[in-house]
């Protein structure tokens, strides 16, 4: 049996320079769990030749399961059990490809996952996929392979089978499953990372390994997709547990792919304490509020291994923070601009512009990098995405509806003091400013066309 794990991508403006290109860490979590329940088994049979599987499966049984990522290599996809994991960008490619797959092979089964699929199920419902699994539990998802595969009569929690759904009169609309309320103790299965290990980065980084710590946020920022998934729950495990899986990997740089590292005192000590004899580089997500209030921890934690802090400073006006429930006001992130230079860490600043801004509010966004020096930085558009409250708010001023435009690049909603067209001028003039005024914006320009020249002639 032949099990297929594809991360389905959909091109944005930015793809051929692909600034960051990472492993598909939510299908290395699904390999691992396939991988030991395919040990489990096969030890049982190993041990007692009689083993009834409860299935037409046999002592040779064998499973084989491949991840799939178009951002590194195309390959045919065939299999008996194939599952299409993608963001919100990818919805309409995820169903396209679903589409094309069931015409192909009619008798594989087609499993549905990621983020959209947890918070978004119902727009998957007219899908060719035969299950949706909406639970961010690897044991939910342990129980559906099992039952597919073994033919095991159990509770599918966190499941959805879109053939019984579309046998039914009446839908709900909401589906109920358990929350995670404990980490997970499952490692990923880097099997798929060490193929690709070479064309991993993160901007200038390269050789990039994903780790992960917490699910969910413990904030409650209006515009932030993270609130919406594990039900609101924030879990999230050890330090010390996170540096022992490090320890394995071999990477010359780790990301913490946590909403947030360390959001208080007693983690920064517990962080300092598992890391301080260790030699991690780690780029991390931190709030500039946690920034200031903490600034003592900031030289410790840079010496315990973070060299690089994302910061989602998103706006340089206090009313914008105050509108979407930030916690803070713009004068602590140019607090945490100077806590961190300090500190000597390096940070990459996240600013959002808003459909309110007009003409004068892109200058003062970039007068204020230029005031505050900051090397790095990106920009975004607030965009309301499906799920979130924000986005029944806005839903009647929306322009755009297509998915892939959901990206934080298109601008989705109508201005309220620009015309459509000068506002996306204006946007477009923030990227130029960013190569003018980043010398590392420049130096990845020229590094992604080197390597793309180097590969043209090489092939």
């Amino acid at each position: 049996m032949k099990i297929i794990l594809k991360k389905v991508r959909k091109q944005t403006p930015f793809t051929w320079i692909n600034p960051i290109k990472v492993e598909p860490l939510a299908l290395e979590y699904l390999k691992a769990v396939i991988d030991e329940l395919v040990e489990g088994i096969n030890s049982n049979i190993e041990l007692n030749p009689n083993f009834d599987l409860n299935s037409d499966i046999n002592s040779d049984f064998n499973i084989e399961c491949e991840i799939i990522d178009d951002l590194y290599h195309k390959a045919e996809v065939t299999g008996d059990i194939i599952l299409l994991n993608g963001y919100n960008t990818a919805r309409s490619q995820m169903m396209l490809e679903a589409r094309q797959l069931k015409f192909k092979m009619p008798q594989a089964i087609l499993i549905g996952s990621g983020v959209d699929v947890q918070v978004n199920w119902a727009l998957y419902e007219s899908s060719d996929l035969d299950y949706l699994v909406i639970s961010n539990r690897l044991c939910d998802f342990k129980n559906l392979i099992e039952h597919i595969v073994l033919k095991k009569q159990v509770e599918l929690k966190g499941v959805l089978c879109l053939k019984e759904m579309k046998e039914m009169t009446t839908l709900s609309d909401e589906r109920d499953h358990d929350a995670l309320t404990v980490f997970e103790n499952i490692r990923p299965s880097r099997t798929y990372f060490e193929q690709i290990k070479s064309q991993t980065r993160y901007l200038l980084y390269e050789q990039v390994a994903l780790v992960k710590r917490s699910h969910g946020c413990p904030y409650g920022c209006e515009f932030c997709f993270c609130k919406q998934l594990n039900q609101g729950h924030f879990v999230s495990r050890s330090y010390e547990t996170l540096r022992q899986e490090m320890e394995d990997l071999k990477a010359d740089y780790y990301w913490v792919v946590d909403d947030v590292f360390i959001h208080n005192a007693a983690e920064a000590d517990a962080f300092i304490e598992a890391f301080k004899k260790s030699s991690f580089k780690m780029i991390v997500y931190l709030r500039a509020d946690f920034i200031v209030k903490y600034a003592a921890y900031m030289a410790s934690i840079r010496r315990a291994g973070i060299i690089e802090v994302i910061v989602g400073f998103e706006s340089i006006k206090s009313s914008f923070l105050e509108d979407f429930n930030k916690g803070y006001t713009s004068d602590v992130n140019t607090e945490a601009i100077t806590v961190l230079k300090q500190a000597g860490l390096s940070f990459t600043a996240l600013f959002m512009v808003d459909i309110s801004d007009d003409h004068s509010d892109f200058k003062a966004l970039k007068q204020y990098i230029r005031k505050h020096q900051i090397q790095n930085f990106t920009f975004s558009i607030f965009t309301p995405l499906r799920g979130t409250d924000l986005y029944k708010r806005y839903e009647k001023d929306i322009l755009d509806f297509k998915c892939e435009h959901y990206d934080f690049l298109h601008l989705v909603l109508k201005p309220l003091k620009m015309h459509v067209m000068a506002f996306k001028m204006d946007f477009m003039a923030l990227f130029v400013f960013q190569f003018c005024h980043s010398k590392s914006a420049r130096q990845l320009i020229y590094k992604v066309l080197k390597d793309s020249f180097k590969h043209c002639f090489k092939r």
